[in-house]
């Protein structure tokens, strides 16, 4: 077969390629990223999470494994990641409002809540946070679901 017919099947499978990189990744998390991004991995972040430590200042709600472990994120549509809310106080179940993954956030306070593991009722410490985002004027989420 002569190479010429060849060269338009080779240049498609070329486009479909370059198309399905743009379409699975190669984002990594930028500090001025104010919306969430769905399709921004959990692991391209700085892996500090709040629930390790104390976080000031600002940091990144992610439904990552620690987060989705505890039922704190899931998915809107079964496609973008998600991170819940809550805006009355803090809580782990009851949310009221959710934000895209990746959103950047400003923490606004943190509070240490005794939590009861409801399966061998052992008592242990988390940490919430008061965030704000460009769509949630104030709310808590856990710390498993903000990253710095």
């Amino acid at each position: 077969m002569n190479r010429t017919h060849w060269l338009p099947l080779v240049f498609l499978m070329l486009l479909l390629a370059l198309a399905g990189c743009s379409a699975f990744g190669g984002g990594e998390g930028d500090e001025n990223t104010a919306v969430g991004d769905p399709n921004i991995a959990a692991d391209t972040f700085p892996s500090t999470l709040g629930i390790d430590q104390p976080l000031v200042g600002q940091g990144f709600l992610m439904c990552n494994a620690a987060c989705s472990d505890r039922a704190q994120c899931g998915y809107l549509n079964d496609v973008t990641p998600v991170v819940l809310v809550n805006r009355a106080g803090p809580a782990a179940d009851g949310h009221d409002a959710f934000t895209q993954q990746g959103t950047l956030a400003d923490i606004l306070e943190m509070q240490t809540v005794t939590m009861q593991n409801n399966a061998t009722a052992e008592q242990f410490q988390a940490y919430f946070y008061r965030i704000r985002t460009p769509d949630i004027e104030s709310g808590w989420v856990a710390g498993w679901c903000i990253q710095q």
